[in-house]
């Protein structure tokens, strides 16, 4: 191929017929291939997702100072009110321990109760 086209620039030719032409290869495109179809990747959401979700939205609710103070009273009369509250009425360092034990067990009887894993989110 090489020596054809020195050939052919040696002879100065100007005409576009006579410049050496490469043979083409055909190439044909099928369109009866199977077609890609693009797929929807659904992002699930698994068990221990739906038990942070439970746990935020129970956390939330137990910040309310309605439900704090209403929580903190039914506490106070069930042990009593020096292991609760300090003598100023904020709450000490065992009456937190209490709460935070009532919203551990809370959040425990949630997920026993509610099937977690039948929730459709």
């Amino acid at each position: 191929m090489k020596i054809l086209f020195n050939y052919y620039m040696e002879t100065h030719t100007t005409n576009i017929n006579e410049l050496p032409i490469e043979q083409e290869k055909k190439v044909s495109f099928n369109d009866d291939d199977e077609k890609i179809t693009p797929t929807i990747h659904s992002k699930k959401i698994n068990t221990v997702h739906k038990v942070i979700i439970v746990s935020t939205l129970l956390f939330i609710l137990f910040n309310e100072p309605f439900i704090k103070n209403y929580i903190l009273n039914i506490i106070e009369v069930i042990v009593g009110k020096i292991y609760v509250k300090d003598i100023n009425g904020s709450i000490n360092k065992s009456g937190i321990l209490l709460y935070a034990l009532v919203y551990g067990s809370l959040l425990y009887l949630f997920n026993l109760i509610i099937d977690i894993d039948s929730l459709e989110i």
